[in-house]
């Protein structure tokens, strides 16, 4: 884990939270308290896990005090014995970085002999003398109990002018120590060169002879599957969300021809979902716009193509 988040996808709906955020405070009705919430981000759309009021804990506090200059614990505290910060001081204060990074660091099981406390005073010397560290602590346990399997790891905040800096800089600290911010047990450190390219889609361009009647076609099938609207003119619509963007033309020259299934070229696509009732609310949109289910849909698995069985809707 890393916050603020480096994953892009959560970056570019952070701009929602706070519209969600004015709206849990309004529903909850408090005036003055400072909050824990925990919110997951799927298809583009955030959720509510849990809504706590307190402080966050572990180095949340740290962070968000270095990150704004307002400690949430004593906003907590101050509002509990009926003495609320002013408004105004929370908005004049400021906080030390521009940005912190709070990185929960792993050990792979074949490297957790290595973490003792004796091994890691150098780091925790390190850690102690740095003026960019906001706090730290480590699990760490010496035992030749096989019952008894200790999560070994680290956490560490790290206050830096960016995003970037303060993740590199975390890096720099712990990997020499055996810990690494990746989940996977093979820790060792992959050069450029040796990692293995992760290939995406990027976006997905397709053309209609008649805007006006594919575009709502597209509105209603991928708005549930977590996209919506972007830039429309006469010749272009285009849609985003949690996977490629897609593209949809005004088709040129004098082919107007409906492709068919069959021909040459486009077969069709098909996006993965979470659940059934994602492909069930595709299969209802489609029927309640009019528009064409070739098989599958509510209640039957697509086992018709020489792929694993699923579930599955097609239209056009």
């Amino acid at each position: 884990m890393t916050c603020p988040p480096t994953d892009p996808r959560i970056g570019a709906e952070l701009p929602q939270l706070p519209h969600i955020l004015s709206g849990i405070v309004a529903a909850i009705g408090l005036t003055d308290a400072a909050l824990h919430i925990e919110l997951r981000l799927h298809m583009r759309r955030w959720h509510i896990l849990d809504i706590g009021v307190r402080p966050g804990s572990g180095l949340v506090a740290h962070a968000a005090a270095a990150h704004t200059g307002v400690d949430p614990r004593m906003v907590h505290l101050a509002a509990s014995i009926g003495r609320p910060l002013h408004p105004a001081a929370v908005t004049a204060a400021r906080g030390r970085h521009a940005a912190t990074c709070i990185a929960c660091c792993y050990v792979a099981p074949q490297r957790r002999t290595d973490i003792t406390l004796l091994r890691h005073s150098e780091l925790a010397d390190q850690l102690y003398g740095s003026d960019d560290v906001l706090g730290w602590h480590l699990n760490a346990a010496e035992t030749d109990d096989r019952l008894y399997r200790p999560d070994a790891g680290i956490s560490v905040g790290i206050g830096a002018p960016d995003r970037p800096t303060a993740l590199a800089r975390l890096r720099s600290l712990v990997e020499p120590f055996d810990f690494t911010t990746q989940t996977r047990d093979d820790t060792k450190l992959l050069s450029p060169n040796e990692r293995t390219p992760v290939l995406t889609l990027h976006h997905l361009a397709l053309t209609t002879a008649d805007q006006a009647k594919a575009a709502p076609f597209y509105d209603a099938v991928f708005g549930i599957l977590g996209y919506s609207r972007g830039y429309t003119s006469d010749r272009l619509c285009t849609w985003g969300g949690p996977g490629p963007e897609l593209l949809l033309y005004i088709v040129e020259g004098d082919d107007a021809a409906p492709h068919t299934h069959g021909r040459p070229g486009w077969q069709h696509g098909a996006f993965s979902v979470d659940d059934r009732a994602t492909v069930d609310a595709v299969h209802t949109a489609v029927l309640d716009g009019g528009w064409t289910v070739v098989h599958g849909g509510r209640g039957a698995s697509a086992r018709n193509v020489p792929v694993a069985p699923h579930y599955a809707v097609f239209q056009k």
